[in-house]
């Protein structure tokens, strides 16, 4: 059976969501195992663990899914943002030290550090190109770094305040993220061809765009602000859909026929049914920060 798995930065806690009934099983309290503040602020499924980015503690945590306990904690850097998994090794964004954390798995230590932008928030993966892409709040850019050679690392500019990058499955291109926060305007997304490393087109979007995923011909875009998710078909690159589900949605997860939104403004998982546009709404308190199925 799988479950939906959210952590909750204000209560450094994981609920576990059953996928059939759309209800929460239990919590895995994650403080209890070392006894100080965490503040997970995102986290990945891999083998059947959590491996979970501690904004506040520096720290990784790991969680068996199988035993729904905590096994490990390592440290770090400062201020864990986001964590990816390839072959092994878990690459962080730790924004306080403006680096990318290579972690090695294996032997449960630091392997390197990578220079990056300021305030890096995100990373993401393109195993096409063997690309890593290190998006950075603080400077509007992001580091393109070859996976097999850490020294080629190029940086290119954006314009306001980049929240997340995607690496299309299928197409040579990325799309970033360009939320205009704080600026009392709509956000971008970015289109950028992944081998001349030129942006080749912008749509506009509701306000703070703060994530984005890729499922089936379409992006879907989260506006923190705006209480929306846009629907942007991927051959157009037009907005086909806005869903308006209200309040506050940081992230979002397509699973079947159903989007899962954490909305933050009262610590809640929406479900939307894509078809009927139904919502239903589970209260889980606190302030979500991330979910995964596994």
């Amino acid at each position: 059976m799988k479950y939906i798995y959210i952590c909750n930065l204000e209560y450094d806690y994981i609920s576990k969501i059953s996928l059939n009934d759309f209800q929460e099983e239990g919590r895995i309290q994650l403080d209890k195992a070392y006894n100080h503040i965490l503040r997970p602020k995102n986290m990945i499924s891999h083998e059947d663990k959590l491996f979970i980015a501690n904004s506040y503690a520096n720290t990784l945590i790991i969680v068996d899914l199988l035993s729904d306990k905590v096994i490990g904690e390592y440290y770090i850097g400062a201020n864990c943002n986001d964590v990816i998994i390839v072959n092994k090794k878990a690459y962080f964004t730790c924004g306080e030290c403006d680096s990318l954390i290579i972690f090695d798995l294996e032997s449960n230590s630091i392997l390197e550090r990578v220079p990056c932008g300021s305030a890096p928030c995100h990373v993401a993966y393109d195993e096409k190109k063997e690309l890593i892409v290190v998006t950075n709040l603080g400077d509007d850019s992001v580091n393109v770094i070859n996976f097999k050679d850490y020294n080629e690392n190029k940086k290119i500019a954006l314009k306001s305040y980049p929240t997340k990058t995607l690496m299309d499955k299928k197409e040579n291109i990325m799309v970033v993220l360009q939320s205009n926060m704080g600026l009392n305007k709509n956000g971008k997304i970015s289109i950028i061809d992944t081998v001349y490393m030129k942006t080749i087109k912008e749509v506009e979007v509701g306000l703070s765009p703060i994530d984005i995923i890729e499922e089936e011909g379409n992006y879907y875009v989260a506006n923190f602000l705006s209480g929306t998710i846009d629907v942007i078909d991927k051959k157009s690159f037009e907005i086909v859909d806005i869903m308006d589900v209200g309040g506050m949605p940081k992230k979002i997860l397509k699973y079947g026929s159903y989007l899962y939104i954490l909305n933050c403004l009262n610590g809640s998982l929406i479900r939307v049914d894509i078809l009927s546009k139904e919502k239903r709404s589970l209260r889980l308190g606190g302030e979500p920060s991330a979910i995964v199925i596994n």
